[in-house]
């Protein structure tokens, strides 16, 4: 998964010669306390000590859609930017049979700032350490398992999808706040992909069975 900031489509001979007149916002499209923050804070630290005064704002729900459409629909100066990603750019306008937003149409690429891991975690009692054995037990054992993410039609939830069509797991989406660590536990029983679960497993609370990198 890649992280990257756009802004809203501009004319191309848009002139940059006052550019920025006032703050930069940059919207990550999901609740604060994830990995969009970790990446996105220190960047708008940093634009700020270079351009000028920037901001971010948290418009989180609907797997990132929201946030998007927010940018999408504003002004196009240059001044509302999005740290957008694989699900909000390319997955959930794919998957959508009515897309808010068009990628190509409505917004402009500027960098990419990070290529970014997933991983399968679960609850310390669930008696796996490795994704075949998670797989079998799921087989085994029904219905019992469930999973989070931050939202319908991001990767993560197509990374369950996958698990689910080998054994059914249930999905619930967190409206886009990575709550998975707060509601794991030996009763749920519920594995966890996602980015932010370094404290999870800092804390012991959830163990990580497999990434997605080498």
């Amino acid at each position: 998964m890649a992280g990257a900031v756009a802004l809203a489509a501009m004319p191309r001979d848009a002139s940059a010669d006052a550019y920025p007149s006032r703050p930069i916002r940059l919207v990550i499209p999901y609740a604060a306390g994830g990995s969009g923050d970790q990446i996105g804070r220190p960047w708008a630290n940093r634009m700020t000590s270079l351009l000028g005064p920037a901001y971010v704002e948290n418009i989180g729900g609907a797997g990132g859609a929201l946030g998007c459409l927010a940018v999408a629909q504003g002004a196009a100066d240059g001044h509302s930017l999005l740290l957008g990603n694989g699900s909000t750019q390319v997955i959930f306008p794919l998957t959508s049979a009515q897309p808010a937003y068009d990628t190509i149409r409505d917004f402009r690429a500027i960098y990419r700032l990070i290529t970014s891991t997933l991983a399968f975690a679960v609850h310390p009692s669930l008696p796996v350490n490795n994704l075949q054995a998670l797989i079998a037990y799921a087989r085994a054992n029904p219905g019992k398992l469930s999973y989070g993410s931050p939202g319908v039609g991001t990767g993560n939830h197509l990374v369950g999808e996958m698990m689910d069509h080998l054994q059914k797991v249930t999905h619930f989406g967190p409206g886009g706040r990575p709550r998975g660590y707060q509601i794991t536990s030996p009763v749920h029983e519920e594995p966890l992909w996602d980015n932010p679960f370094l404290h999870g497993l800092r804390s012991r609370r959830v163990t990580s069975i497999r990434t997605n990198h080498k």
